[in-house]
Parts: C-alpha cells; sequence; structure tokens
C-alpha cells in the first residue's frame, strides 16, 4: 500500500521537472510527461509477463519443499472457501454489506483519485506562479505526510490487533479534509 505514495513522493518532482525542461521535437512538454512517465509502465508490464511466474511450481526461487507448501496451502484455502461461501453472483449483489463495501471502496478511490488528478493544479493556482518544478516539490509533501501516516498507523494496528478503527478512522478523516477543501475561498484558475 506504500506504493501508492512512495510512487508520488518520487513522480511529483520529475513531473515538475519533465513539463518545465523538456520540448524535444516540437512535442508538447505534457506529452512527453505521458510518454516518460508511461514507459517504465509498459516495460515492466512485459518484463512481469514473462519473468513472473504464475504458480508457485513455476517459481525458480523457491526450494521444491516451498513450492509443495504453498500449493497445498492454497489448494486447502480453495476447498475451504468453497465448503463456506457457497453465494451466488445474484445473491452477492442483493447482500447489502456488500454495497456498503462498495461505496467505501468507491468513495475512498474517488478521493484518491481527485487528489493524484487536481492537488498540482490546486497548488499551482494557490502558489504565486511557481514553476512546474516547484509545484512537483510541493505536491510531493502530503505524500511525504501520508507515507509516515500509513506506516505508524499500520504499526499502531498490528500492535493492538485492531483493524476496524484503524481503518476507519484515517478514512473519516480524509473524507472531512476533502469536504473542507470546499469551504475555503475559490482559487483563480
Amino acid at each position: 500500500m506504500t506504493g501508492i505514495p512512495v510512487a508520488s513522493i518520487l513522480g511529483a518532482p520529475v513531473s515538475g521537472l519533465i513539463l518545465d525542461h523538456v520540448h524535444w521535437l516540437g512535442i508538447g512538454n505534457w506529452r512527453w510527461l505521458l510518454i516518460l512517465e508511461g514507459i517504465p509502465a509498459v516495460v515492466g508490464g512485459f518484463l512481469t509477463y514473462f519473468l513472473l511466474p504464475s504458480r508457485p511450481a513455476e517459481a525458480k526461487f523457491l526450494t521444491e519443499n516451498e513450492k509443495d507448501g504453498i500449493t497445498t496451502t492454497l489448494s486447502q484455502e480453495e476447498e475451504q472457501k468453497r465448503r463456506k461461501h457457497q453465494i451466488s453472483a445474484i445473491r452477492t449483489l442483493a447482500n447489502g454489506r456488500v454495497w456498503h463495501l462498495a461505496c467505501i471502496g468507491f468513495l475512498l478511490n474517488i478521493g484518491m483519485y481527485a487528489q493524484s488528478f487536481w492537488l498540482p493544479q490546486l497548488v499551482k493556482s494557490v502558489s504565486g506562479g511557481y514553476s512546474n518544478s516547484v509545484v512537483g516539490l510541493l505536491v510531493m509533501i502530503p505524500y511525504l505526510v501520508g507515507f509516515v501516516g500509513m506506516i505508524l498507523v499500520s504499526r499502531s494496528s498490528d500492535r493492538r490487533l485492531e483493524r476496524k478503527y484503524h481503518a476507519a478512522i484515517p478514512a473519516i478523516v480524509a473524507g472531512i479534509a476533502f469536504l473542507s477543501l470546499g469551504a475555503g475561498p475559490n482559487p483563480r484558475y
């Protein structure tokens, strides 16, 4: 989970630098941003397809005992799931808890994507004309705070062996923070 803020901690300054300094071949800087930041994802996708094993039996880095143990555990878990939770897709969609969790996931993702897409524009509009490179560094700050918060909350959750409130309270705080964004003065775009 910490990969998300780490990617933004590294990506925000790089994005600012690309927007400020990459104007090659008559192609717009925003297009170079998409090209240059998309290349590692495409290369990683191809490498994953060819290098990552599909099942434990194909993993060259595991011993035979480890492969057998993982395969046995996976098949036992699958059998246990089949015995305990035989429910049709229709019954799943009729379950209120499924809809409750789907709404929570939807709202959390809306907040995350809104922050990812609009935070640089918001920072740029209230920063008084800073360069894209400086905006990238400023945008990195909330992700640093989020990264530290994720580590501290997860450690506290592990120490106390409690999950519900450790997940709900940060989500509620994030929701209040997003709602409070609308309470301030509107920045000029």
